[in-house]
């Protein structure tokens, strides 16, 4: 049994899958972010990761799908990966509002792992992803900030 395995099984955290993909798009850097909660499930949400009410804790599991040509990875350590504050957007590295607990990048830097406790009040979650990558006229460091909706538990 893998140690992924091991964690959400012993924590018995329900798994969210999301899909980021960078491309460039008129000279300028172009951010998707799809996700599910169901890996086989070929259907995918666009818009804000929604956790609903008493749902309790998750696994997010970000896959980088990288189309830039700029070799981005996640930032490591995964706490620089990812920064996180409630309803306003990161302005620097931060993880605030006891949500989000960065765990891991794996896979050569193409995941970021993390748990949402989902927890306390309803709270929408202003994340940034950040990434290293090739220098460019975008960076490195290169920045996605979009949000996750608790609704708590």
């Amino acid at each position: 049994m893998t140690m992924h395995r091991m964690h959400r099984t012993k924590r018995n955290l329900k798994p969210i899958w999301v899909d980021v993909r960078a491309k460039i798009k008129g000279g300028e850097l172009d951010w998707r972010v799809k996700w599910k909660r169901h890996k086989w499930n070929p259907f995918w949400n666009e818009g804000p990761i929604e956790q609903p009410a008493g749902s309790g804790g998750h696994e997010i599991m970000f896959d980088l799908d990288d189309d830039t040509g700029l070799g981005l990875r996640f930032l490591e350590p995964p706490d620089e990966a990812i920064w996180v504050m409630p309803d306003t957007c990161p302005q620097g590295k931060c993880n605030q509002g006891g949500q989000i607990t960065p765990v891991s990048v794996e896979d050569e830097g193409t995941r970021l792992r993390v748990i949402d406790a989902n927890k306390g009040a309803a709270v929408d979650l202003h994340y940034a992803l950040n990434f290293d990558g090739t220098r460019s006229a975008h960076g490195p460091p290169y920045c996605h900030d979009p949000i996750i909706k608790n609704r708590g538990g």
